[in-house]
């Protein structure tokens, strides 16, 4: 059966978790590439290192750590399959190249099989790109206002937002709480919203006529 692959949005701050929920999530496949700005990130420092530039070079278990080099890197990033792909504190390495470019890591994931988990300090840091695309996402308590991505999110914005108000509000007496949200259910969330306000004004005008 074809795994279903899916692309996550993680967004928090410094300290509060990202790094160990992902290592959780990640150990239930047997490949990770987990792509960093250089060698001194932090979290990563045990994992060995990868060059992916020969086709051995992508055939390992386990974990393997790519240092990104320079635009060519897109393409080597992608040539990954079956398994998962983290790109830590992505707007360091991603943040000057276009939309096409990055939807490169993305675009194929299903029929490569591979999820990948695009991680950031805040809603403004992470590439717009990621989230028109995203099927989840990872939220922790971050700085700034998620309305500044209102327009990628589109009709999952009302429900990003109060999620991600309510994980900076617990957040105070738990710096390590998240929550995790499915697109398309907060979509479809919003979408049985608005139908009922419709139907509710539509029922309001009605009884307006026949009095």
């Amino acid at each position: 059966m074809e795994r279903i692959a899916q692309l996550n949005c993680v967004i928090g701050g410094v300290g509060c978790g990202k790094t160990t929920i992902i290592k959780q999530i990640s150990a239930t496949q047997n490949r990770q590439l987990i792509v960093v700005k250089d060698y001194s990130t932090q979290g990563w420092e045990n994992i060995a290192e990868t060059k992916l530039q020969i086709k051995s070079d992508y055939i390992f278990t386990g974990s393997r750590k790519y240092i990104w080099k320079d635009n060519t890197s897109i393409q080597a990033i992608a040539n990954f399959r079956k398994g998962i792909i983290i790109l830590d504190d992505c707007r360091c390495y991603l943040d000057s190249l276009p939309s096409k470019e990055i939807k490169q890591i993305f675009s194929m994931r299903r029929h490569r099989e591979t999820d990948v988990f695009a991680v950031t300090h805040s809603f403004k840091e992470m590439p717009p790109i990621f989230f028109e695309y995203a099927d989840n996402f990872i939220i922790f308590q971050s700085v700034g206002s998620v309305e500044i991505r209102k327009k990628e999110i589109g009709d999952a914005y009302p429900i990003i937002k109060e999620i991600s108000d309510d994980v900076n509000l617990k957040s105070i007496d738990n710096p390590h709480y998240f929550r995790i949200v499915n697109r398309k259910q907060a979509t479809a969330t919003i979408l049985k919203q608005q139908q009922e306000i419709l139907l509710q004004k539509k029922n309001k005008k009605q009884r307006i006529k026949v009095s």
